[in-house]
């Protein structure tokens, strides 16, 4: 349970910089191309990511939810 937390940490503190593609994400944390996907699918499940189409790519980028959840609290 705790790597795949600090995978998602990993990706969401990547996406935070900007929006990105899955092997581009794969290449900066050195994980496999299909645990990053993964990890994004959980991510995006829980609306804390989404990802747009352009070219033929999927480009996934933070939504703010996450954020808007904690400052509620």
């Amino acid at each position: 349970m705790r790597r795949g937390i600090e995978a998602r940490s990993q990706i969401l503190n990547l996406l935070e910089a900007g929006e990105s593609t899955v092997r581009r994400l794969a290449d900066y944390t050195e994980m496999k191309y299909g645990r990053v996907a993964y990890h994004l699918r959980l991510l995006e499940m829980e609306n804390l990511v989404a990802k747009t189409t352009h070219q033929r790519r999927n480009i996934w980028q933070i939504t703010g939810f996450g954020q808007q959840r904690l400052d509620r609290r």
